[in-house]
């Protein structure tokens, strides 16, 4: 595991503001043109934090 995900490991909260942010996005934009655009780089960067 790198330091990347020692770091996010040891801070849970970051985690659940993440979940928050992706709910409130979701419910925000309906349209999916929009969704997509906001969810894939958030997904992108946890995958990239969490890897």
């Amino acid at each position: 595991m790198s330091a990347k995900g020692q770091e996010l490991a040891m801070t849970p909260w970051f985690i659940t503001l993440l979940l928050c942010i992706l709910l409130v996005l979701g419910l925000t934009f309906q349209s999916t043109t929009s969704r997509a655009s906001f969810f894939i780089p958030i997904l992108s960067i946890a995958y990239w934090t969490v890897s």
